[in-house]
């Protein structure tokens, strides 16, 4: 018992340095998972949630995989690879003997990790068998960063969708109340007086009652605009 309580108190034998790049790589993950989540519900503070903050209450990362396969950002078979990262994470995180990559692949039934990192990412075939373990990890850290990534561009390309299809519709609204109808009101006031044999008075009249609609519509439409990029904001 104090033999095994000395080594629990020595770094090196646990091999800190390995676990601690393993949890960063982890924690690092779920944040941005959470943040494209987020962005996507428009929850406009993530910490302050209660579903992606720090509470208990907080969805697990696998509920959160889960949900960005109900939304078809990702497919079953993208996510055996969170699910992979995520098992070696919990190895190292859970299990104080597992010490290296090795003694985690040993702790699967038939080196499952090692077949499963090599049929994914063959250019880390090695004859030491840590080192190719180590680098297939590596390289499935890269790809799942570079897969959520990619959520991310849907994400902000459907956002972009959705505010110009925004923007054009508001635009419609305020063509038709600010440019559609005061025009055809013009159109009826000029066949008005066209129509009339009024002397030159009236057309005098006509005209500055022109101008000031007119100068009334740049200025309404002014104020809408600003309104309008004041709700995108």
């Amino acid at each position: 018992m104090k033999k095994e309580l000395a080594l629990m108190s020595n770094r090196e034998a646990f091999n800190m340095d390995l676990r601690t790049d393993v949890l960063l790589k982890s924690l690092s993950l779920e944040y941005q998972v959470s943040s494209f989540i987020s962005q996507l519900l428009s929850i406009d503070c993530m910490k302050d949630s209660i579903s992606f903050g720090g509470s208990s209450k907080a969805l697990s990362f696998n509920q959160k995989i889960n949900l960005l396969i109900d939304i078809g950002a990702l497919n079953k078979e993208v996510t055996k690879k969170y699910d992979k990262f995520m098992e070696i994470r919990n190895k190292f995180m859970h299990n104080l003997l597992i010490r290296t990559f090795e003694e985690c692949d040993a702790s699967y039934a038939n080196s499952e990790l090692k077949k499963f990192l090599i049929k994914n990412y063959p250019d880390s075939a090695n004859e030491n068998i840590e080192q190719q373990l180590t680098s297939g990890f590596e390289l499935l850290h890269r790809d799942i960063v570079n897969i959520t990534n990619n959520i991310g561009d849907k994400i902000l390309a459907k956002e972009n969708l959705e505010l110009s299809a925004k923007i054009n519709n508001k635009f419609a609204q305020l063509y038709h109340t600010y440019f559609e109808k005061p025009f055809d009101d013009l159109n009826k006031m000029w066949e008005k007086w066209t129509a009339t044999s009024e002397n030159d008075r009236v057309n005098d009249i006509v005209m500055k009652q022109h101008f000031t609609l007119i100068k009334r519509m740049k200025k309404d439409l002014e104020v809408q605009y600003e309104k309008m990029l004041e709700e995108m904001n």
